[in-house]
């Protein structure tokens, strides 16, 4: 096999756009600034090529936008929803749940688990069973959740004083984010 220098100098240019990524950015946004740098961009956007870019970065904002706007939509929670079911009936979907069953469960062998029914009672009690972050009331419709104040991913246990009573929605908003309870009002 025979040396290639144009394949070899194309592979080496492609690696190191991808390791300086940072310092290209740097240096074009000062050439831009010079007077070659904007004669040149200048000469980019009129050409054919630059046309086509302009184009397609226009649509692809709109097309942004418009994303934006229908994520925040009562449409996109329905489709979310519905996706959401119709993907946990999947083999994939299924899979995905059993996978993070499983990894849950190896995670709660690994911790302290000593925490009791009636002192799950104890804390719902002790919170007027209320939401820890948004003070709603519990309700047939709005069931409380166990949140961890540390949670289990990120090494917390399963103990009373690791335990607040949470909404659904305010569970899945913390995700596995370590909140500082001074930092938190208590009513």
């Amino acid at each position: 096999m025979m040396f290639n220098r144009k394949e070899y100098m194309k592979e080496y240019n492609k690696k190191y756009r991808i390791n300086n990524i940072e310092k290209i950015s740097k240096y074009q946004k000062e050439y831009e600034k010079t007077e070659n740098g904007k004669l040149a961009k200048k000469k980019y956007n009129k050409s054919e090529k630059g046309k086509e870019n302009q184009k397609r970065a226009n649509i692809s904002e709109k097309g942004k936008l418009r994303h934006l706007k229908f994520r925040k939509s009562d449409k996109w929670k329905e489709y979310h929803n519905k996706w959401q079911k119709e993907y946990a009936k999947t083999e994939n979907g299924k899979a995905n749940n059993r996978r993070s069953q499983f990894k849950r469960q190896t995670k709660m062998k690994e911790i302290t688990n000593n925490l009791t029914y009636q002192e799950w009672l104890d804390i719902l009690e002790k919170y007027n069973y209320r939401c820890f972050y948004c003070n709603a009331e519990f309700e047939i419709e709005n069931m409380p959740t166990k949140d961890h104040i540390i949670p289990i991913s990120k090494g917390g246990n399963n103990t009373k004083d690791n335990i607040v009573p949470s909404c659904k929605s305010c569970n899945s908003k913390k995700h596995n984010k370590i909140l500082q309870l001074n930092s938190i009002s208590v009513n």
